[in-house]
């Protein structure tokens, strides 16, 4: 048995890389002219200098690391008494990312059990988590009890204890690794036999054997949330009869109970939402005692306006919005700092923790032939995106990964770059690699001839069977009845403007290879993309940003299990070598973190394989900027140390 009393457990998820070497991909930033100084000719007038003064107490800065060996009562007893003044509006154009923000801000997030710092280490809360006792069991599974602080509040006053973090694990985890999690989410079991409550302050998870070791265990397993059952379910509770735990009392199918913010544990709470403006309006959540490093929240409003994205400077420069957070594009990025930067506001900058793609259904068409997808990989013109797209606001990479993700520079140094293969535009390349896969046909079974055929076409009928439903015939449109494939790629793109320097490049450089791109403008790309309720493959290629998450296991992403096609896996890829190598990286330990170099190694051919591959185009991963006003203060924010975390420790001058 291991005991973990708040040391730390840490996991180094994400280092700001700010320099890279000569064969690096380089991040392209503004230049900025050189500035001249004058010398002086007089003493300032003290008069005409502009006095800050905070609303907060002078000097108040928070723990900081020292906060990880602190009790919960020594925590607060550091934090000075004020009151939250001052209000902060927030220009968003994303409504998906206006909503992460809240539900961080105003749910459970800032009273998990573990909590992170800026370099995203991981360690338990010690706002929330007296301790946590880990027990390797006989079965080979891993039990985590955790005993925590009761004295947290709900917004409403509630008392928060050991059940509202069952309750919030029982009813919406997913976490499909506990014991018994099956049998409980399908009806099977009466009982999740996996979680269990001792008392207010005790409860443990227990997580089945076939899925230990996991590279990521105190994130996956060791992070929970409170969730305030008596909110979303009146006259539940959460008991345990020694199998296990249930919920008893409820009144609706627990399918039915759904997550609520009217009532969270965050430091603010919901006062408004306005769907006619958008506009959301939080405010201190007087019950919130402090983060994990002794920051109250020292703002008192936060607004969030919604509006669109060319809308945004002019709103930051009339003053209807204090700041703009998370910008990404290059022409809103040029104007913000022409008319922001230097004036009124300050500009930080960041690699955003993502990266935008196109990605492919590799069960039908055309795209299940890697050939085609290297094709169309040496037929986009990278560099024309990056500069004229982003306008230098970015760089190319050539896998899923971020710049942001610590590994990635360890990876370079060891061979990593050197091993891909470096996909940019070359009609001569892609015409290589599609005549070697047997695209030289036209609609007549002929030799194709480039400037006389207009598409090329495959001889299909060799092949006992494709991919999709065993047999080339079935339900495919591209073949034709003597068994040809035509090499026509639909593709499925948002129904903006900001995808059309892309999609305007393609459709001319791929014509001319002889590969036909028929566009379609399409909503909810997500679910066509997933075939959602089993429905029949309608495109092959879709154009979306990915951000990523604090972790990278793409187990179920490239799981070939029916279970995940869709749901996780939007490839549809069955490639049992991809899956090995994502399997690999999973089940590390943790301890092969620490090492750093296996798991960097381990990730790299992962890397390799879908950049050979071609199963998604990855095309650049953008700078981001956040502008905040000169008033704003306190302010620290990285690619994983979002607005959220940067908000709650800031402070508005007057």
């Amino acid at each position: 048995m291991k005991k973990l009393f708040l040391a730390l457990l840490v996991v180094l998820l994400a280092i700001f890389l700010t320099a890279c070497g000569e064969d690096d991909y380089e991040e392209v930033l503004p230049e900025e002219p050189p500035v001249e100084t004058p010398a002086p000719t007089s003493e300032p007038d003290v008069d005409d200098e502009e006095e800050i003064v905070p609303f907060v107490p002078t000097g108040f800065m928070g723990i900081g690391e020292a906060a990880r060996n602190m009790t919960r009562a020594e925590i607060i007893s550091f934090i000075p008494d004020f009151t939250p003044q001052g209000e902060i509006v927030l220009g968003s154009w994303d409504r998906a990312a206006a909503d992460a923000r809240v539900s961080e801000l105003v749910g459970g997030h800032f009273l998990a059990t573990m909590a992170s710092n800026m370099d995203r280490e991981f360690f338990p809360n010690p706002m929330v988590t007296r301790e946590i006792d880990i027990r390797d069991n006989t079965d080979g599974s891993r039990t985590y009890t955790f005993t925590i602080y009761t004295e947290n509040r709900f917004s409403d006053g509630t008392l928060i204890d050991a059940s509202h973090y069952v309750a919030d694990i029982a009813l919406f985890s997913g976490i499909f690794e506990i014991v018994g999690h099956d049998d409980w989410v399908t009806g099977e079991a009466d009982t999740l036999a996996g979680v269990r409550l001792y008392d207010d302050q005790t409860f443990s998870v227990t997580i089945d054997a076939q899925w230990l070791p996991f590279i990521w265990e105190n994130i996956t397993y060791m992070m929970w949330t409170p969730t305030p059952l008596h909110i979303i379910a009146p006259g539940a509770a959460i008991a345990d009869n020694g199998d296990g735990v249930f919920v008893e009392g409820l009144a609706v199918p627990i399918i039915d109970i759904a997550p609520t913010l009217t009532v969270g544990a965050g430091p603010y709470r919901l006062v408004s939402s306005d769907t006619a403006s958008p506009r959301i309006t939080l405010e201190v959540n007087p019950y919130f005692a402090s983060t994990w490093d002794g920051y109250a929240p020292r703002i008192q409003t936060i607004i969030i306006s919604q509006m669109d994205r060319s809308a945004l400077v002019d709103a930051v420069a009339a003053g209807e919005v204090d700041m703009l957070s998370g910008l990404g594009s290059g022409d809103a990025i040029n104007a913000a700092f022409a008319r922001l930067e230097g004036t009124t506001h300050s500009a930080i900058d960041y690699p955003r923790h993502g990266y935008n793609l196109l990605r492919f259904h590799v069960d039908h068409g055309p795209t299940q032939f890697a050939s085609v997808r290297q094709a169309i990989s040496w037929m986009i013109d990278r560099d024309m995106l990056v500069q004229e797209l982003l306008q230098g606001h970015g760089a190319i990479v050539q896998g899923p990964y971020s710049l942001s993700m610590w590994w990635y520079p360890y990876a370079l140094q060891r061979g990593f770059y050197n091993r891909i293969i470096h996909y940019n535009f070359n009609p001569d390349r892609a015409i290589e690699v599609l005549e070697a896969n047997g695209w030289v046909l036209n609609s007549a079974g002929e030799p194709f001839e480039l400037g006389v055929d207009i598409v090329r076409y495959k001889d299909v009928s060799i092949y006992t069977e494709l991919a999709w439903f065993g047999g080339y015939g079935i339900s495919d449109p591209s073949i034709n009845a003597d068994g040809l494939m035509r090499l026509e790629i639909r593709w499925a793109r948002p129904a903006d403007g900001v995808h059309d320097h892309l999609s305007n490049q393609l459709f001319r450089d791929l014509e001319s290879i002889g590969m036909l791109l028929t566009i379609f403008p399409t909503e909810n790309i997500p679910l066509r993309m997933a075939r959602a309720g089993g429905a029949a493959p309608e495109f092959h290629m879709f154009d979306l940003g990915y951000n990523l998450g604090l972790t990278y296991s793409p187990w179920e992403q490239l799981n070939p299990d029916p279970v995940f096609l869709g749901s996780h896996n939007t490839t549809f890829t069955r490639d049992e070598n991809l899956f090995a190598l994502a399997d690999s990286l999973r089940t590390m330990s943790i301890d092969d973190v620490y090492d750093r170099m296996d798991f960097v190694d381990a990730w790299a051919e992962l890397m390799i394989e879908l950049n050979h591959q071609a199963i998604e185009i990855p095309l650049f991963a953008d700078i981001h900027y956040c502008f905040i006003p000169h008033r704003l203060q306190d302010w620290r924010m990285n690619s994983t140390w979002n607005f959220s975390e940067a908000i709650v420790r800031a402070y508005v001058t007057q």
